[in-house]
């Protein structure tokens, strides 16, 4: 079979699809907690349009970002643990419950207010 024969034998269409090209910026924290216990935080965005991604001064400001918000939820995360641990079960989980719950609330609000 020649070269046209196998072109004319094949039927259909050539679909040729161009998606812009994205990245995904990324930060993991090992904090020690002792007794050999550790925390892992991660910060991560994705979907990043290439050409913001290539900017370097842009991608090093989100990259401190990332470092300044891991270290200040490991901060929170220490001090509600300190808090917990200074109560009673019952009321710790009361308490975490009610933190649950508002939380949840604040985002129905947030998703509610983004809708109007």
């Amino acid at each position: 079979m020649s070269d046209e024969e196998k072109l004319e034998a094949v039927s259909g269409e050539l679909l040729v699809t161009t998606t812009p090209m994205t990245r995904t910026l990324g930060v993991e924290r090992v904090f020690t907690l002792g007794n050999y216990k550790t925390i892992r935080f991660i910060d991560t965005i994705e979907n990043i349009p290439e050409k913001l991604a290539f900017n370097a001064e842009l991608v090093e400001k989100i990259r401190a970002l990332q470092f300044i918000t891991i270290e200040k939820d490991y901060r929170n995360y220490i001090a509600e643990n300190r808090a917990v641990n200074a109560m009673t079960f019952e009321d710790a989980v009361t308490a975490l419950d009610e933190e649950r719950t508002a939380t949840l609330e604040d985002i129905k609000n947030i998703l509610t207010e983004k809708e109007e």
